[in-house]
C-alpha cells in the first residue's frame, strides 16, 4: 500500500517497511475509523476524511474506541474495521496518510462541544472587530 503512516510517537525508529508505504508492523489487528454520519448498515459508512495543513488526504484511525473519543469526541460516529481493510480502501478512495490515534482540535471536532467551541470562537472573533 503505497501510502504514508504516522502516529502518536511510540517508536521514532522508522522502519524500511514504513517507509516502503506498508502499514507498520504494530498496528493493531483492528482500527475505529470515524464516519460521516451514523448508518444503520455498516456497509452504507462512509469514512471521514481530513486535509493536513500541507493539502494531503488524511484517513484518521484509531487503536481503540476510547482513543477515538478522546481524540474526536464522544459524539463522533465510527466504526471498527479489520485493519486489513485499509488496502482495498485506499484502492478505492487513494487517500495519501493513515494519521493513527491523533487529537483533533475541539473546535474542529463533531458534536455540541466542537458547536460550543466554534460558536465561541466566533464570538471571540466578533467582539475583536
Amino acid at each position: 500500500m503505497p501510502l504514508e503512516t504516522e502516529s502518536t510517537p511510540r517508536n521514532s525508529a522508522t522502519s524500511a517497511r514504513e517507509r516502503a508505504g506498508a502499514l507498520p508492523e504494530d498496528y493493531p489487528p483492528v482500527l475505529y475509523l470515524p464516519i460521516v454520519e451514523v448508518v444503520a448498515d455498516p456497509a452504507d459508512a462512509q469514512l471521514e476524511y481530513r486535509r493536513t495543513k500541507d493539502g494531503r488526504t488524511a484517513l484518521l484511525a484509531y487503536s481503540a474506541l476510547d482513543r477515538l473519543h478522546a481524540g474526536m469526541g464522544a459524539e463522533q460516529p465510527w466504526v471498527v474495521m479489520p485493519t486489513a481493510q485499509l488496502q482495498p480502501i485506499w484502492e478505492v478512495d487513494r487517500f495519501d496518510t493513515v494519521l493513527l490515534d491523533i487529537a483533533v482540535p475541539v473546535e474542529f471536532q463533531r458534536g455540541s462541544a466542537g458547536d460550543r467551541a466554534r460558536a465561541a470562537a466566533a464570538e471571540d472573533g466578533g467582539a475583536a472587530s
